[in-house]
């Protein structure tokens, strides 16, 4: 099912606020029901009503209760049924998604220069049409889901296409997730490989223990390779592989979608 055919299945959906009110409206609708025949049932054993009279009350019962829609603002057909929290949270997120604007086309070419750089020519046929359709949720704030185009990419290539394109590193991750990733990056993008150090001669150090990424980016200078960085400004590091004569390219596609771009001898470790 597409975001179309769901929002469709969403229809008629009420929001919290409106079931509320729609609820509080049916409490007094009962309510004057049930004290009107309850005046009428007290004054017909004080007094008594002749039966015409109980015929105009029950017609204007009748009247009254056509009338629930007016009232109420729920028609019979329909039963008041107290909306799903999750349900309204994927209509809202469907909602906001459609409220991002496209990226602009000097981002969109520096991501597709950036995959021209970086991936094999049948993944970069693959990817055209995500970047063609990709969002701008730069404008997102910290309450957005991903607060950058840039995560939003990332997470979209490390959870849905499982491609080592632009790769996001926490600065305390392990050194063996390091080489896991530039491997996986120069034999599925490049069909190259290595040799690259050993994981496990780093103990239990991190990733940004001194010498880490230099060790790694020299590896793979010795190919005709090398570490781009892209610069987040925060605790974690955006890595990407790409040739060394393609570095100038580089810099300028990341530059492209708004940040600069660093290499090893840049970064401050």
């Amino acid at each position: 099912m597409d975001k179309a055919e769901y929002r469709q299945s969403m229809e008629g959906i009420m929001t919290e606020e409106e079931y509320h009110r729609i609820a509080r409206r049916e409490k007094i609708f009962y309510a004057v029901l049930i004290i009107a025949w309850c005046f009428a049932f007290a004054v017909w054993f004080t007094i008594g009503f002749p039966k015409a009279k109980w015929v105009l009350i029950g017609g204007g019962t009748l009247i009254y209760l056509y009338l629930k829609s007016t009232f109420t603002g729920l028609p019979w057909s329909r039963r008041l049924v107290k909306p799903h929290p999750v349900r309204m949270e994927a209509q809202e997120e469907i909602g906001t998604e459609e409220d991002y604007p496209l990226i602009s086309e000097t981002e969109r070419k520096g991501y597709t220069t950036l995959a021209e750089l970086c991936l094999a020519e049948e993944t970069q046929k693959k990817l055209a049409s995500f970047f063609e359709t990709l969002k701008d949720y730069s404008g997102a704030g910290e309450d957005g889901e991903y607060g950058s185009t840039l995560f939003y990419v990332m997470e979209y290539m490390d959870e849905e296409a499982h491609i080592f394109f632009l790769m996001g590193l926490d600065w305390k991750q392990e050194v063996e997730t390091l080489e896991w990733r530039i491997e996986s990056a120069l034999t599925k993008n490049f069909g190259v490989s290595a040799d690259l150090p050993d994981f496990r001669t780093y103990g239990n150090k991190s990733i940004s223990a001194p010498s880490v990424f230099a060790d790694y980016d020299n590896a793979l200078r010795r190919k005709g390779f090398q570490l781009g960085f892209i610069d987040v400004e925060c605790d974690e590091y955006v890595i990407f592989v790409h040739r060394t004569a393609d570095r100038d390219k580089a810099e300028d596609a990341v530059q492209r979608i708004g940040y600069r771009y660093k290499e090893v001898a840049d970064l401050a470790i």
